[in-house]
């Protein structure tokens, strides 16, 4: 594939950014601290995964990295410390409550801007997915491992408490016995035992991967976008919802998608006995 610099956009955010028709692809690229994040490339994920709910030109996000790991997590060098103001280059420690103050727009805001994105998320993950790296992995609609992949929620391992969500998503995906043992204990999980868990969509070779991470982004591409964010929308939303706040919800967005062009196709299609030609209108 050929790549103008109309089509992708990479600086010193460490972030790659690829419009491919309906496809906006990212790709974390910072490879040589191990994929982990600065301040400007959560802020770029950020941006880029806000641009992609505003289009009406994207049907899927394809979330990859760079080299052999997918994301280590925040770059914890970076954020706790800051450039002297007076042209010198040492590093200075900033005041207590730096990071408290920093992360719910930086970190958490990428982690409500990925869950409420009303468009699919194809991750593909080799090497170590870790703290904010895992969450950004594990909250993706489909997610395809390579046997390489590791999942690790370091923080209390390392003297602190978590973040970026891992405590509300992990009991949810995996239960809270198995939560613990990866919070508490701090111990990685390697992907055979992540797909026993049920934390990935899929495992594969790392020589598969790639492949694999592509033909599951072009079936989301070709797919009812409308319905496809509206079913995922639910499927979080009701993580903490009873069951009449499910079916309320379920009727709204039944009669918004029976509004699509997509809907009249999927029906003309059942009626022709073809596969259907989705426009995701």
């Amino acid at each position: 594939m050929t790549e103008t610099d109309a089509q992708v956009a990479e600086d010193a955010t460490g972030l790659r950014v690829h419009r491919d028709g309906p496809v906006l692809r990212l790709t974390i690229a910072r490879e040589k601290a191990a994929n982990a994040l600065a301040a400007s490339t959560i802020t770029a994920l950020r941006d880029a995964i806000e641009e992609a709910g505003r289009s009406n030109e994207f049907r899927v996000v394809a979330l990859t990295a760079v080299g052999k790991n997918f994301c280590t997590g925040v770059d914890l060098v970076e954020a706790n410390s800051e450039k002297r103001t007076d042209g010198q280059e040492r590093p200075v420690r900033p005041r207590i409550g730096h990071l408290q103050r920093g992360i719910n727009l930086g970190a958490h805001e990428l982690v409500r801007a990925f869950s409420e994105l009303q468009l699919p998320v194809v991750v593909g993950v080799r090497g170590w997915a870790a703290g904010l790296g895992n969450t950004l992995a594990l909250l993706s609609d489909y997610i395809v491992a390579a046997d390489t992949a590791k999942f690790w929620t370091p923080f209390v391992g390392r003297g602190f408490t978590p973040d970026s969500g891992s405590t509300w998503l992990l009991p949810r995906l995996i239960g809270l016995p198995r939560a613990k043992q990866m919070v508490l204990l701090g111990k990685p999980v390697d992907a055979e035992r992540a797909e026993r868990w049920g934390m990935i969509t899929e495992l594969v070779s790392d020589d598969e991967l790639d492949n694999r991470v592509e033909e599951v982004v072009a079936e989301f591409a070709a797919a009812a976008t409308v319905s496809v964010g509206l079913a995922k929308t639910m499927l979080h939303r009701h993580l903490d919802a009873n069951l009449a706040q499910a079916l309320t919800q379920e009727a709204l967005t039944e009669e918004i998608s029976l509004r699509s062009a997509d809907f009249k196709e999927g029906i003309a299609s059942l009626r022709e006995r073809r596969p259907p030609r989705f426009e995701g209108r």
